[in-house]
């Protein structure tokens, strides 16, 4: 890979190794390759390339129009995919803080994706518990729906201590969380359960952290544990 032509530094490989080893990714999963990707007009530029997945971090020299019939560099441009909602994400005239910026952004994407087949695995493994079996068509009854509102304010006192959550997602989860409440007295216990599985897969499609996701699956199994097992549990402190 001809890394002299887009003129990366040492010091600024080793910049994106530092915040690579800290992101906890395996390393040797990655490796520099040239990518003649559109973003770059076609011209081969160093990439990182995450080998599994094919995932990659491009990097090149940004230009712009400077009088009539001239160019001038500008800064960088990157492309990173995943992307924070699309495939593929490009980020025009950065300075080098901001390409270890993206960088570090772009990791985050990925980790999200590694994690995401555990994640609707694990969704799908609550689908298939047994719902109280028989009882299935039954409503909650009173101290079942006490159990389960105690859980949800435990989990929501929790939601203000989670710091991969902006302040607009809290507010949304809060709001979700709010229905299925409501629901729990007019639903039976197997619509609230399916209901309550489709608000997961909807918070997943607003972009929710999985990690995040993964804490409300583990309260989920806590939840559903009242519906499949019994005797009811006690509440979370």
């Amino acid at each position: 890979m001809n890394l002299d032509r887009d003129e990366l530094l040492p010091s600024q490989l080793a910049a994106l190794g530092r915040i690579l080893r800290k992101s906890g990714l395996s390393a040797t999963d990655f490796e520099w390759r040239d990518s003649d990707h559109d973003f770059a007009g076609y011209v081969p530029v160093p990439a990182l390339v995450h080998k599994p997945t094919d995932s990659f971090f491009a990097i090149a020299t940004d230009f712009e129009a400077s009088g009539f019939d001239s160019i001038r560099k500008s800064g960088r441009r990157v492309c990173l995919s995943p992307g924070k909602e699309e495939g593929e994400e490009v980020h025009r005239r950065v300075d080098w803080r901001d390409v270890e910026a993206r960088f570090q952004e772009w990791l985050t994407y990925l980790r999200r994706e590694l994690a995401a087949p555990d994640f609707w695995e694990a969704v799908v493994s609550i689908d298939e518990m047994p719902v109280a079996g028989k009882r299935a068509e039954e409503p909650f009854t009173p101290a079942e729906q006490r159990v389960i509102e105690q859980r949800f304010d435990a989990m929501d006192r929790h939601l203000d201590e989670i710091k991969e959550l902006t302040e607009d997602q809290t507010e949304y989860v809060r709001a979700e969380f709010i229905e299925l409440r409501q629901q729990l007295s007019r639903m039976k216990r197997g619509q609230w359960s399916k209901f309550f599985l489709g608000t997961i897969a909807n918070l997943a499609l607003r972009h929710i952290p999985i990690s995040v996701l993964r804490e409300i699956l583990d309260f989920v199994k806590g939840v559903l544990h009242v519906l499949t097992q019994g005797p009811l549990l006690p509440p979370l402190l």
